[in-house]
């Protein structure tokens, strides 16, 4: 059997001058710090059965083998065990140099044999090395140390070295010439508490591809995005890359606009996943055009929030803390200086995340590497025989091929694409959208217009010559426009993040969005507009960066650049004023705005800086205030529509200033701030009752009956909730008037009137199902009710719905999701369950910390009284580490373990 099975068995080596028992006597055993080997035959067990001779002999070579390996590398053998042995070495570098030089002989001598089956039966032997303090008694060891080595080489296959994160620290700085350590994951050992990080040693002449090793712990990984065209070439590049972040915890990518970078780090980032347990995130920084909103598009991409306390600079580090990720920031030049810190605030606090970086100069932080993105191979592979073309030939017929079906790579139209691709330097977008014209022209006149453009362009004052190369490929492309064209595509170049039909017509004035279908499929044939296809709603459409950069520039140069930026924030404007318009509540409005923050974030820049223009800003602002706050960013919401309140020319009545006061009260209840609220709140009503806005007036009635009655007014937030519930009946104001009653239903419960609650909520529900959005709040508050009632199953089943709409939704509210481990706590505690519960309620903290967000009363105390009873019965040890587990895990995992918690507790009812 096995080390770790249920039965070990010692046998003597196969050596004349060994003694017959399974432990070797040492003169003198080293003490102190040491190193450990463990090794074993991989499927000895089958071997033995099929070919017993066969092994015999080869056992034999193989105690011989290893013996004298272990002796010419100062270590001692201390016993075998099965088909393996423990040795010990005073230096961790020794018996590293003695794993890799044994594999080398083992390998070597079943090559030697592998022909001959007769005679022969071919060996692969695991090896795992853990470093710490011995513990020796008559002529053994025994303790922790001993139990981790062996349970190292138990994640090993054979032919395969392992080692402990305490061994690789060791011998970092001593690695022998050519031996490297690549790390493999976490796992969690057999009979070992706590996770180990195990690294693999490379080695010259040893495999190193293996399985994944049984044990690891999978911790959760990205979904990079995928393209939808082939990846060309660049095997050396990503050869490299892996081999230069080996040894950095940051390299930057750097290279002209156009030479590939994005498309190989993100090439590079799939082919990382496994090597990366933590995580692999890419982050596109293209539409991020203010340095201060960095933080906030990386935390987005990771799914981090931001905190009541912390930064969200400090929030993503703690997300990242114990995680072994990749971080990939993508499009890094236009924000240089703010890349730099937030790397090197990641790199400092972090001691195992790393970030690969694309920009088009270095980031400047300390120990960064740099890496040159060199165009693709111009020339063909030389040598004898050769017959293979060079990669950038291959990506313009590739490409060629997409545009025009019919084109092939033949002897006639090859010396045109050599040629093509040697004057465009192997840039690959230049190649791509120089390939593109395939579909209008034969590829010798490619060749000859590309000839005049780059003479046309070449020297022009401050720009390197590769660049002038790239400038030459997007002005060709930008020349062949008729002039009406050129000016829609610059006008377009102002939209951040992509944009709609309707979008186009208006930044380009165009007639219609017929006219804007028509200039848009002239653009997308000629590679300068990318549609990409949404599985739920209108296409979108939107440029390559550098034709981006490039039209923006030619937009300035014309002067043109303010008027369109103002029929950009106009749209805009006019987008968010027809959503408000329909009375939809915030959720809609969010799935709604989902693709255009970025778009939402310049216009409301661009109006910011706009004196005559203080309403239509606060409109815009108000509206990227509801969209923070689904996305759980009440702080940075809250700063954005109070910086348009102050701005001159803002009316004191009126709908925007309605909106955008009740929204500041909102803000100010999210975090728990009720006080600073109820005065937002009144200023909210009296602006909208002088502006005659019956929709404000009514919103605002009720929200300020929530807000006066959280801060302890419960009789007069109850009247003005009373108010709204009428106000909504007389003039259709559905939505508010369902939650009005939900907030009737909140006091009733906070004042032990369970049946008028249940009444509230239902009537509510009802209103909700038939407007088909806002039911996952009431079934939430009637999964209370029925916990209240002490009916769990209906509990259950309601909390299980909301949670179902609520992880269905596009795009999903944060908002929303926060709320779910409080329910999944309180009926857990409820049947009895503490060490759920417990884990939850940690869950509901680390999703508030991070969010900023606060219980409702009401909320509180139900569920601490429940609480408190499951830490009774726990006990205080068991629910603080419980609690503390589900501190640790993310609201996606949170979520999941509800749900899978709630069906079990379902099935069993």
């Amino acid at each position: 059997m096995r080390w770790g099975g249920a039965k070990i068995l010692f046998r003597a080596p196969s050596i004349a001058a060994m003694p017959s028992t399974g432990h070797t006597p040492v003169a003198s055993l080293p003490t102190g710090t040491v190193t450990f080997l463990f090794t074993d035959i991989e499927g000895s067990t089958a071997l033995w059965d099929q070919r017993a001779e066969a092994m015999r002999d080869a056992l034999a070579r193989h105690d011989a083998l290893l013996h004298q390996t272990i002796a010419a590398h100062r270590g001692s053998v201390v016993k075998t065990l099965g088909d393996g042995l423990v040795a010990v070495f005073d230096a961790a570098s020794d018996a590293l140099a003695a794993c890799v030089e044994a594999q080398r002989a083992l390998q070597r001598a079943t090559a030697r044999r592998d022909g001959d089956h007769a005679s022969g039966v071919a060996i692969r032997v695991r090896m795992g090395l853990h470093t710490g303090e011995a513990e020796s008694r008559n002529g053994d060891y025994f303790g922790t140390a001993l139990n981790v080595a062996a349970r190292v080489m138990t994640a090993a296959h054979g032919e395969q070295i392992l080692v402990s994160l305490a061994t690789a620290e060791v011998v970092r700085g001593q690695l022998p010439h050519g031996v490297t350590l690549r790390e493999i994951g976490e796992f969690q050992l057999k009979g070992i508490g706590r996770p180990e990080r195990l690294l693999q040693i490379l080695a010259p002449d040893l495999r190193d591809e293996f399985p994944p090793s049984p044990g690891e712990i999978h911790h959760e990984s990205a979904a990079l995005p995928r393209s939808l065209t082939s990846f060309i070439g660049r095997r050396r590049e990503l050869a490299e890359l892996a081999t230069l972040l080996a040894r950095t915890r940051l390299l930057t990518l750097t290279a002209v606009g156009g030479s590939g970078k994005t498309r190989l780090a993100l090439e590079f980032a799939h082919s990382q996943q496994s090597q990366f347990p933590g995580g692999v995130w890419f982050v596109d920084l293209a539409p991020v055009a203010a340095p201060e909103r960095l933080p906030l598009a990386v935390a987005d991409s990771l799914g981090v929030q931001e905190s009541a306390g912390p930064t969200i600079t400090e929030a993503l580090c703690a997300r990242l803390e114990h995680r072994r990720a990749l971080i990939v920031l993508d499009n890094c030049e236009h924000l240089v200086a703010a890349c730099a810190d937030l790397v090197q605030a990641i790199l400092a606090r972090t001691g195992q995340a790393k970030v690969l970086a694309t920009s088009r100069e270095r980031l400047g932080v300390p120990g960064e590497q740099t890496m040159t993105v060199r165009p693709l191979d111009v020339a063909a592979p030389a040598g004898p025989g050769a017959t293979e073309t060079s990669d950038a030939v291959l990506l313009f017929a590739e490409r060629a091929q997409l545009a025009d079906p019919a084109f092939a790579l033949t002897a006639r139209t090859l010396p045109a694409v050599e040629d093509i691709c040697r004057r465009l330097e192997g840039l690959p977008l230049a190649i791509e959208l120089a390939a593109a014209r395939a579909k209008v022209l034969p590829v010798g006149e490619i060749a000859a217009r590309l000839q005049d453009r780059f003479r046309l362009l070449t020297g022009g004052a401050g720009f390197p010559s590769r660049h002038q190369t790239l400038r030459g490929v997007i002005s060709w492309s930008f020349d062949q426009l008729e002039q009406h064209e050129k000016s829609g595509l610059c006008s377009l170049s102002v939209f951040a993040g992509g944009w709609t039909l309707g979008g186009a017509a208006a930044v380009a004035e165009l007639a219609d969005e017929f006219a804007a279908v028509d200039m848009l499929s002239r653009f997308v044939d000629k590679s300068l507009v990318i549609v990409e296809h949404e599985a739920h709603g209108e296409p979108r459409y939107r440029m390559l960066e550098t034709v981006r950069a490039y039209a923006l520039e030619q937009l300035t140069a014309t002067g043109e650049g303010p008027a369109a930026r103002d029929r950009h924030a106009r749209h805009f404007v006019e987008v968010v004023s027809a959503i408000e318009s329909s009375q939809t509540s915030p959720r809609t409005m969010c799935e709604r705005l989902a693709h255009d923050f970025d778009n939402l974030m310049a216009a409301n820049d661009w109006l910011a800086e706009q004196p005559l223009q203080a309403e239509a800003g606060l409109r815009l602002a108000t509206a990227l205030g509801d969209v923070l706050r689904e996305r759980a960013h009440p702080r940075i919401g809250r700063a954005i529509v109070e910086r348009a309140l102050k701005r001159p020319g803002v009316p004191a009545s009126g709908t925007a200033s309605a909106h955008a006061l009740a929204l500041m009260g909102d803000f100010a209840t999210d975090i728990g701030e009720w006080q600073d609220g109820t005065p937002y709140l009144r200023q909210a009503l009296a602006a909208a009752r002088d502006a005659g806005d019956l929709y404000w007036t009514l919103r605002a009635t009720r929200k300020l009956g929530e807000s006066i009655a959280d801060g302890g007014d419960v009789e007069l937030g109850k009247k003005y909730l009373e108010d709204a519930v009428v106000l909504g009946r007389a003039h259709g104001g559905h939505y508010e008037v369902s939650a009005a009653l939900v907030g009737l239903g909140e006091i009733a419960r906070f004042e032990g009137r369970v049946d008028d609650a249940a009444r509230f909520y239902e009537e509510a529900l009802a209103i909700s199902r038939e407007l088909g959005y806002g039911m996952s709040n009431l079934l939430l508050n009637l999964a209370i009710v029925a916990n209240e009632r002490e009916d769990y199953l209906l509990a259950g089943r309601y909390v299980r719905e909301a949670a179902a709409e609520i992880t269905s939704q596009f795009p999903r509210s944060r908002f929303d999701e926060i709320w779910l481990p409080e329910h999944a706590a309180a009926l857990a505690a409820s049947v009895g369950d503490g060490s759920f519960a417990a884990r939850m309620l940690g869950a509901l903290d680390a999703a508030c910390g991070e969010s900023g967000h606060s219980l409702q009363v009401a909320d509180v105390r139900f569920l601490m009284t429940r609480v408190e009873r499951a830490r009774s019965e726990l006990g205080e040890t068991a629910f603080a580490e419980a609690r503390d587990a589900g501190r640790a895990l993310s609201l996606e995992q949170a979520i999941g373990e509800m749900n899978a918690w709630i069906d079990h507790f379902l099935a069993g009812t």
